[in-house]
C-alpha cells in the first residue's frame, strides 16, 4: 500500500504527487508567493483565511454573507448563518 500512496497527511509525510503539484503551482505563481499550505478540510481553510485577513488588515472583524455556511469548527460556526442551529451557543 505504501508503494501506491497518492495522499498522506502533509504534516506527517511528503509524497510525490504533492511535491509535483507544488512544483507546477510554483511555476505559475507570482515570484513573491513561494509557499503552499494544504488543508485537511474547508473549515480549516476558512479559519486560516480569517487569521490571514486579521493579520493583513490588523482588524479584528470579518464580514460574512447572510445564509452562508462556513464549517463546523468553533471559528467557522461563529460565521455560519445558514441555519440557526449551527450557530447556537457561538
Amino acid at each position: 500500500q505504501i508503494g501506491t500512496l497518492i495522499h498522506g497527511q502533509v504534516n506527517i509525510a511528503y509524497h510525490k504527487p504533492m511535491l509535483e503539484l507544488c512544483e507546477r503551482l510554483g511555476s505559475i505563481m507570482p515570484y513573491d508567493l513561494d509557499t503552499f499550505f494544504f488543508w485537511n478540510s474547508g473549515a480549516e481553510a476558512v479559519e486560516a483565511a480569517i487569521k490571514l485577513a486579521r493579520h493583513a488588515t490588523k482588524r479584528p472583524n470579518v464580514i460574512v454573507f447572510q445564509g452562508g455556511y462556513h464549517g463546523r469548527t468553533i471559528g467557522t460556526m461563529s460565521l455560519t448563518t445558514s441555519k440557526r442551529i449551527y450557530r447556537a451557543g457561538y
